[in-house]
């Protein structure tokens, strides 16, 4: 099974707008124009499809600092109430 999620636009890496050229403005600074992203239509986003697996794995990377084991916040409280 796989599942679609976003990740960032190859083509733009994730800025939604690419440079076009120059242009000067009325006193005659020059600028750079941009368009938005053809890839990504502007959204610096892209749609990608992934194997259930996978998310699994980078959910479970993004989460194990956040997992805390119960038994060692009590040790350490009963550690330091002594």
């Amino acid at each position: 099974m796989k599942v679609q999620i976003l990740t960032q636009c190859e083509l733009c890496e994730g800025k939604a707008h690419l440079p076009v050229g120059e242009a000067e403005t009325w006193n005659g600074e020059k600028y750079t124009r941009y368009q938005p992203c053809p890839m990504c239509q502007g959204s610096g986003n892209q749609a990608k499809w992934i194997p259930l697996e996978e998310l699994v794995t980078a959910i479970q990377a993004v989460a194990a600092p956040l997992v805390v084991d119960p038994h060692a916040v009590m040790n350490a409280i009963n550690a330091q109430v002594v």
